[in-house]
């Protein structure tokens, strides 16, 4: 293999694709720094969409959730394009999960502008497309996040300087780090193309279960149930557990929890239980179980009478219309509680035809399928990511042009 496939050869480098020396970060970028905002100006429809903390994922990525725009004044130097890297350099929590934690903009955000809890990295003109990529991926990686904890400073709100985040060394570009770089972008398109699907999905079973429910004769409490089957916690095992964590809001499905809790008992759920957020409603929280495992006592879980209708309980779960009545019953101000009992009164039919329950299970099957392919991506990516540090893996018989249409085709 010649020297331009920037490849393996018998596990070592051709001479002449010696890895460039360490850089640190501050040789790459300089910080813009966000600012604050007036609440008075904020709007569901208007202006550019506020990017603070609560738009990071913990340990790094963008967060999906409700966005709210800004109709008021911004600096031109502060707003966020598609592509753009931010990172939060602030903790409101001893655990620094969110400690110099970072995020990208999703090209279907048109624009963002940032708060005075994060900071944008400004690129110099020098820098590669590439090379930014390498710097994102970079500081997704565990050996960054513990740099990042390391270096925090604080008693209540955790820190991590200006300073100490420019002084991070990037680990030397190579062609493995490369080819790592291109795999876990290829990953992320996949995922992002499961929740787009998942949202066309979704959108059509809730039409079909809004249809049924024109026809209302009964209440949920016909057709389902509230599971309240606990186990102790040694029953819970991570890949399995839910929380109001790791239920992502807008009913964007699941991702992979961030841990267990250390004390009390856990809720079983089962294959096609339905389990929704109960703190906070207006989050709309909400997934389809595609297995079975556990979840935490803030999760409600839902369990239909009569299997065939489990589909049909999910979709109708999803409808706005069902959190909007759950709000109406809802408790406490800051943190609101659905009220258990008066949720199950919600208006439904009881009686659908074969005919649009045999639909709604396969559109349900088909948004299990991609959820759990999504989660399985990201414990790939998430088990190749402290390799990109270390190098230490062979990806030299990698064809990445097979496996991006191996993506494509799933």
């Amino acid at each position: 293999m010649g020297s331009s496939s920037g490849m393996l050869q018998d596990g070592r480098w051709d001479s002449d694709l010696r890895e460039s020396a360490g850089m640190k970060l501050g040789e790459m970028v300089s910080l813009v720094r966000g600012n604050t905002y007036k609440s008075s100006l904020l709007s569901e429809t208007d202006g550019p969409v506020l990017l603070g903390l609560g738009s990071i994922e913990r340990g790094g990525g963008f967060k999906r959730g409700s966005w709210k725009r800004y109709s008021g004044y911004t600096d031109i130097k502060i707003l966020l394009h598609p592509g753009d890297i931010y990172v939060s350099l602030k903790d409101l929590t001893q655990s620094c999960d969110l400690l110099g934690a970072v995020s990208r903009v999703p090209a279907n955000l048109p624009v963002g502008r940032l708060t005075q809890d994060t900071v944008k990295l400004e690129f110099s003109n020098n820098v590669s497309e590439q090379e930014r990529l390498y710097v994102y991926w970079s500081l997704r990686t565990p050996q960054y996040r513990a740099y990042c904890k390391a270096h925090g400073t604080g008693t209540t709100n955790m820190s991590l300087s200006r300073a100490d985040f420019l002084a991070w060394e990037l680990p030397p570009r190579s062609p493995v780090r490369d080819t790592l770089i291109a795999l876990f972008e290829l990953i992320d398109e996949k995922i992002e193309l499961n929740n787009q699907l998942n949202g066309y999905l979704a959108a059509l079973g809730e039409t079909m279960a809004t249809r049924c429910s024109n026809e209302t004769d009964g209440t949920l409490d016909d057709i389902c149930s509230q599971s309240k089957e606990t186990v102790s916690l040694e029953a819970a095992q991570l890949e399995t557990y839910v929380s109001t964590e790791n239920l992502l809001p807008n009913k964007a499905g699941l991702q992979l929890s961030a841990g267990l809790p250390t004390s009390g008992k856990v809720t079983r759920y089962r294959k096609r239980d339905t389990l929704v957020a109960n703190i906070r409603p207006y989050f709309k929280k909400i997934w389809y179980a595609t297995d079975e495992g556990t979840c935490s006592g803030d999760v409600i879980v839902f369990r239909a009478n009569d299997a065939r209708y489990a589909p049909y309980v999910f979709f109708s779960l999803c409808r706005d219309e069902f959190f909007e009545y759950v709000m109406l019953g809802a408790k406490g101000t800051k943190m609101p509680r659905g009220d258990k009992k008066q949720m199950m009164t919600f208006p439904i039919c009881t009686n659908c035809n074969s005919t649009d329950l045999q639909l709604l299970h396969e559109l349900a099957s088909m948004i299990g399928t991609n959820h759990a392919e999504s989660r399985q991506l990201m414990r790939l990516r998430d088990t190749l990511l402290p390799k990109l540090m270390s190098g230490e893996i062979d990806v030299s018989k990698v064809d990445l042009t097979q496996l991006n249409s191996h993506l494509a085709d799933c």
